[in-house]
């Protein structure tokens, strides 16, 4: 048996997260404050296994085998035998538990986002790759179920793509990245394509039986509403993290629109759809110099809304109207637009008494 002396691992307890965290080599400590430091020192043994293939090739009492011009090789010869012991593929790597992610989401805010992306980082690839449908499963739920965390959960998509797109050898695999993807096309499509009353369809149907009452089936009708526009916002912030191109985002734009023109009981919510989308990509869009073109042709379909304005509830006349005063604001919300005049007027005051 051989020992390889290994290296020394120092972590310190986080009071946010409760549990240990690495140390950087140049994290500098606070004399005034006290530490609770773990220090390991991991070591590998070598073990050699010497088989005893003599032991092997003897014949157990009690059983008469009988050469009948067969020829009986010796199972040494048969099966090969390894000198060194070898763990199995299944038994070599275990994944990261999931249970130790789905916490470390539930952490997920403004104030740790930044120490949860270096987590992420520093799980060891063999285990996370194990569990990136899982995650990207987590991250979905988490962001369309509570809106605050798109953005957040958009980013950390991004990271665990960096993570799988760094690691990736020969055999590229994009397993995360697929499995986000298709889990936002399957969720958006079984709302939004044609057979997209078929959900609702169904509570009422079970309403109907049970006999309950309807403020409950508005109630259920609206978390529906509002999962769909958490999938909408999500798959707005994929792309501005460059996971999902543009041409995927106009397309949803026209199932939405053209579902809007062919259904009467649903227009109204297939129209709010269509602009809580616009606007979402409408300010993401400018940001970046190379949408430009895409960001006009995203006024095309303001235009079709424009022209809907004579057929639908108040209310969504009223959000087609908004998004109108967004566009011609330059995607800019009212604040900070009002805002940004009253920066360019004290601007034209101070030049106007510097001449």
């Amino acid at each position: 048996m051989e020992l390889e002396d290994g290296k020394i691992n120092i972590k310190k307890f986080d009071d946010d997260f409760g549990e240990n965290i690495s140390v950087k080599d140049d994290e500098k400590f606070d004399p005034t404050k006290i530490y609770n430091i773990q220090i390991t020192k991991t070591v590998k043994f070598n073990v050699v296994v010497e088989p005893d293939l003599a032991a092997l090739n003897e014949q157990p009492p009690g059983l008469n085998v009988e050469n009948n011009g067969i020829n009986v090789e010796k199972i040494s010869e048969i099966i090969p035998v390894s000198s060194k012991s070898e763990p199995s593929p299944s038994t070599a790597t275990s994944g990261y538990p999931v249970q130790n992610f789905r916490k470390l989401i539930d952490k997920l805010t403004q104030a740790t986002t930044e120490l949860i992306h270096k987590k992420i980082t520093e799980i060891p690839y063999n285990q996370i790759s194990q569990i990136f449908p899982t995650m990207a499963e987590i991250l979905f739920e988490k962001a369309v179920n509570d809106h605050h965390f798109v953005e957040m959960c958009a980013d950390l998509c991004k990271i665990v793509y960096e993570v799988e797109k760094k690691n990736e050898g020969a055999e590229v695999k994009h397993i995360f990245s697929r499995a986000i993807i298709q889990k936002c096309q399957s969720s958006f499509e079984g709302r939004a394509l044609l057979d997209h009353q078929k959900p609702i369809a169904e509570i009422q149907k079970q309403f109907e039986e049970e006999k309950r009452n309807e403020t409950e089936l508005a109630v259920l009708n609206e978390n529906e509403k509002q999962r769909m526009i958490g999938i909408i916002k999500f798959i707005s912030h994929l792309y501005r993290v460059k996971l999902l191109n543009y041409k995927i985002i106009e397309n949803c734009i026209v199932i939405l629109i053209r579902n809007a023109e062919n259904s009467d009981n649903e227009r109204e919510l297939m129209l709010e759809y269509a602009i809580v989308f616009i606007e979402t990509v409408g300010t993401i869009l400018l940001q970046r110099k190379e949408d430009k073109l895409n960001l006009l042709s995203l006024g095309v379909y303001i235009t079709f809304l424009e022209r809907m304005k004579g057929i639908v509830p108040n209310r969504i006349k009223f959000m087609i109207d908004n998004l109108i005063k967004l566009r011609d604001q330059k995607w800019i919300e009212v604040e900070d637009y009002a805002a940004l005049n009253k920066m360019k007027r004290i601007k034209n005051y101070n030049y106007f008494w510097n001449l």
